[in-house]
């Protein structure tokens, strides 16, 4: 199983997980895992999960001008997320 983190404009983040999710409605091997933003510069940040390679879609991701960017993480990553309210350790 491999992710694919995507990173975007944060006003776009709603917009494109609803536009993944109906393009892999129908497709068990890819799917949103997690969505958000970050904190400093406000970028989204879309988490998706891969069953097995995804070669068309990514080629696709690098033609999407929506898109700023896009990483494919190691089969064993591990996400940490930051809390909101800065208190405590991330969760992960």
């Amino acid at each position: 199983m491999k992710d694919i983190v995507v990173l975007c404009d944060g006003s776009r983040v709603d917009e494109l997980v609803d536009a993944f999710n109906y393009q892999f409605e129908e497709d068990a091997n890819i799917g949103v895992l997690w969505s958000g933003m970050t904190q400093r510069y406000g970028l989204g940040v879309i988490v998706l999960e891969c069953e097995e390679e995804a070669e068309e879609f990514l080629h696709a991701l690098e033609k999407d001008t929506d898109i700023f960017d896009f990483s494919q993480g190691p089969e064993d990553a591990i996400y940490c997320v930051a809390r909101a309210n800065g208190g405590g350790s991330p969760s992960c």
